[in-house]
């Protein structure tokens, strides 16, 4: 009697597994830009300083019309 052939699994597809790896790449990529671009586009320390400030009317001199 002869033993039964053991049937060999179909080769696996690798182009799923590289299309992965590929956008992985791509995305860790377009991170890494996102991030440099933002690191350099911060304000310098020491820059200019914007203050606001709330100006309050002067009282009128007695005796003028509003109008």
């Amino acid at each position: 009697m002869s033993t039964p052939r053991r049937r060999r699994p179909p080769p696996r597809r690798r182009w799923p597994l590289l299309l992965l790896a590929l956008a992985a790449t791509a995305l860790i990529f377009l991170l890494g830009v996102g991030l440099g671009l933002t690191l350099e586009e911060r304000p310098s320390p020491g820059g200019e300083l914007t203050s606001v400030r709330t100006l309050r009317p002067l009282p009128l001199p007695m005796g003028t019309s509003g109008g």
